[in-house]
């Protein structure tokens, strides 16, 4: 279960972005961290259990939501590329949405820039979200 209402916020703006991302979108095959949602995400092949999960035949997205003193440690840097392995093991468009504070969202986008420049990550879409309004799809 989230453990603050920051990351509990997070887990929101992650849910209501994602329900946009899949041309046909089906409430079934989300899945979230949330008090409200019957049923949590599963582990992925390395055990990391994402805040969001969506599923379907033509789309995956995992979602996670950063506090601010969890943006950047290992920790993280070991969830992404957990998350990476796990939905290139989908046929369809991959994606994964990242969930901070303001304050982040420049430090997380540039992050995720240098890591699909240095780790040639062009089959899969990132998108890097504040809390308020900003949205960067890398």
């Amino acid at each position: 279960m989230a453990e603050s209402l920051n990351h509990i916020t997070y887990v929101k703006r992650i849910v209501e972005y994602a329900k946009d991302i899949p041309s046909a979108f089906i409430p079934s095959c989300l899945l979230a961290d949330l008090p409200d949602f019957p049923e949590r995400p599963i582990a992925t092949l390395d055990g990391y259990i994402p805040d969001v999960l969506y599923n379907d035949s033509h789309t995956i997205i995992i979602g996670e939501a950063k506090t601010i003193r969890d943006v950047e440690n290992d920790h993280t840097e070991r969830q992404i590329n957990s998350y990476i392995d796990e939905v290139r093991c989908h046929k369809g468009t991959r994606h994964i949405v990242i969930c901070s504070n303001a304050l982040s969202f420049s430090h997380i986008k540039n992050m995720i820039v240098r890591k699909k420049m240095r780790e040639n990550i062009s089959d899969i879409s990132f998108h890097i979200l504040d809390n308020i309004y900003k949205v960067a799809v890398i």
